[in-house]
């Protein structure tokens, strides 16, 4: 074999090992990956956001919220069809995603929610309706964990747009608004 050939099948060798080094190796995982919070960035400057509950309160969210507690089935049930879900750390007992039981850390029902459990889940948000009272949501705020409620007799819509407007989520509410209709 002249020095010619061999330097090439020398070379086509390296790149092939190369190659296959290549695909043996593993890869480091995407940020998106590694860091969930990066999946949805919130747009600059969008928190502190002020919320008007449907109690009058102006709530504010310093930071987008990623510990959540939700107090009421509909509620949850929008954070599973915005993908969301690994956002909730504790939910009522009465919550269940299309019938079939959660494994959240249960904190009471939605009318008398254990205030003590949540406080020491220490959640960057809880968000309820008005079937919890106000007194309960005053309690949170005193202790420094923003509470929403949202009208217990408001439309899939409306729960829909508004946690889309509090995650910073707000094409996912269009692109699922554009699906009920």
């Amino acid at each position: 074999m002249s020095k010619k050939k061999l330097r090439i099948a020398v070379y086509m060798t390296g790149v092939t090992l190369g190659c296959l080094i290549l695909l043996i190796i593993p890869r480091p995982k995407k940020d998106t990956e590694q860091k969930p919070w990066i999946k949805n960035p919130p747009p600059i400057n969008y928190y502190p956001l002020t919320y008007s509950d449907s109690y009058q309160r102006n709530v504010i969210i310093i930071k987008q919220p990623w510990r959540i507690v939700t107090l009421h089935q509909n509620i949850l049930e929008v954070f599973y069809q915005f993908d969301e879900i690994d956002r909730i750390i504790a939910t009522t007992i009465t919550s269940k995603n299309n019938g079939t039981p959660n494994n959240f850390f249960k904190i009471g029902s939605s009318e008398n929610p254990n205030i003590n459990s949540i406080i020491e889940l220490k959640p960057d948000l809880v968000i309820g309706t008005t079937i919890t009272s106000i007194e309960f949501y005053q309690k949170l705020t005193k202790n420094n964990i923003p509470a929403i409620s949202f009208d217990s007799n408001t439309t899939d819509t409306k729960y829909i747009r508004d946690t889309a407007n509090i995650l910073a989520l707000p094409g996912k509410a269009l692109t699922l608004i554009k699906l009920k209709n």
